[in-house]
């Protein structure tokens, strides 16, 4: 197996680095080489048992299906969407039944980390090591798992002119939400904009959503778009007029595989929010997120204009996006678990990225 540890200048004679004064030799350290404590979870499998053969079954009186060129057509999805929710509604009623408070790490098990804190340092690593190939004193950039985003104007579905390129290692971009984003190119854009907009009620102080307009001159109206990270512009550009379609990538970086990369076309004037998914749902990430919106919550409620002023399309329609990014993926990780649990494997996921926009 094909590993990479880290090495320190310790004290390491005669204490064994439990004292430092002076270093005097490398010292190898492998965090990565633990071992897990795993707690069962419920056994659903035995105790909802899920009737696989039966739902096949059922797809295959429908389905066209050709065993000797391998393919499958005409598969009744609503007959795998009913199955499925009625399966899961078993299990809802189980666990309420057996155990209404039981955690996520309850009915799926856990897996935590054995740690171990030594005084001294171990002269080697935990394992036998067979070959050594590189010695670096930084990590170089393509051992580095990345995220990558571009935006570039759009000819005949192809990129035509680069306008932002966004390039980070994803320990970087743990826990930051990033978007993209559209705003008037220059004080004319806005005013025309603004001249689209009714005027407030002269009692009540409030417009009427049913006076605003469904569109608007795009043409005449030009953009600047905007990638921001944490609601903080990191880069902008002259993204033409609004409704224009552009070229957009996203890309995961592997030292293993490569790029791999997903192409869309999003329209000026629309709102993306990005989303990155490193290997899980983090609970701290979510507590941060819910209480972003419940603030928002609280000063929309409020209806002070001076807080109302202050709010931005991040937090207004960014929080929103990316509440709905993290519930999909903290529900793919526990969906992931479940099917890991029930066919007895370890899971690990792949590194991902979602992105939703709202026009």
């Amino acid at each position: 197996m094909e590993t990479v540890w880290a090495e320190v200048w310790v004290d390491y004679f005669p204490s064994r680095a439990a004292k430092h004064i002076t270093g005097d030799q490398w010292i190898p350290l492998d965090a990565s080489f633990k071992q897990y404590d795993f707690t069962e979870g419920e056994d659903l499998a035995t105790n909802v048992p899920f009737d696989a053969q039966g739902l096949v079954d059922e797809i295959t009186q429908t389905a066209t299906i050709d065993e000797d060129t391998g393919y499958v057509q005409g598969v009744d999805q609503a007959a795998v969407e009913a199955a499925l929710a009625n399966y899961q509604a078993q299990i809802e009623d189980y666990i309420n039944n057996q155990n209404p408070d039981a955690t996520v790490g309850e009915v799926l098990g856990t897996q935590k980390v054995i740690v171990q804190e030594f005084q001294q340092l171990a002269a080697g690593l935990p394992y036998t090591l067979t070959a050594r190939t590189n010695n670096y004193s930084t990590l170089p950039s393509n051992l580095r798992h990345k995220f990558r985003y571009t935006l570039g104007t759009e000819f005949y579905g192809q990129e035509n002119s680069r306008l932002i390129t966004f390039e980070q290692s994803l320990p970087e971009l743990a826990g930051k939400k990033h978007a993209l984003s559209f705003k008037p190119a220059s004080q004319s854009d806005e005013d025309l904009i603004n001249s689209y907009i009714p005027a407030p009620d002269p009692v009540t102080g409030e417009i009427d959503p049913a006076q605003l307009p469904n569109s608007l001159p795009g043409y005449l109206i030009n953009l600047t778009a905007e990638f921001t990270q944490n609601g903080e512009v990191i880069h902008s550009a002259a993204a033409g007029t609004m409704g224009g379609e552009l070229y957009e990538t996203l890309a995961l970086w592997s030292p293993s595989q490569g790029w791999q990369q997903a192409v869309n076309h999003p329209v000026a004037g629309e709102y993306r929010a990005i989303g990155l998914d490193l290997q899980g749902a983090n609970p701290e990430e979510a507590a941060r997120l819910q209480a972003d919106v419940e603030a928002t919550k609280a000063i929309l409620e409020s209806g002070d204009q001076g807080q109302l002023a202050s709010l931005t399309k991040n937090e207004v329609v960014g929080d929103l996006l990316y509440s709905a990014i993290y519930s999909y993926l903290a529900q793919t990780y526990i969906q992931d678990q479940m099917q890991a649990q029930s066919s007895g494997i370890v899971n690990y996921r792949e590194l991902s990225f979602t992105e939703l926009w709202f026009i």
